[in-house]
């Protein structure tokens, strides 16, 4: 499962530390659904964020 709620991002070499894989899930479909919704709630308690994520 993977899932991208932000805008592309142009990342250059020195920006990245570590790069790593999963190959099981680490954590369960419930769990990511409220981390989403956590992170969604923080996002659009930001001024001018207020509709993040409505039209996806």
């Amino acid at each position: 499962m993977a899932e991208l709620i932000h805008a592309r991002i142009s990342y250059r070499p020195e920006h990245w530390i570590r790069v790593g894989t999963f190959n099981r899930p680490v954590i369960g479909d419930g769990e990511v659904n409220r981390l989403r919704q956590r992170h969604l709630r923080t996002l659009r308690g930001t001024k001018g964020f207020e509709d993040y994520g409505d039209g996806c």
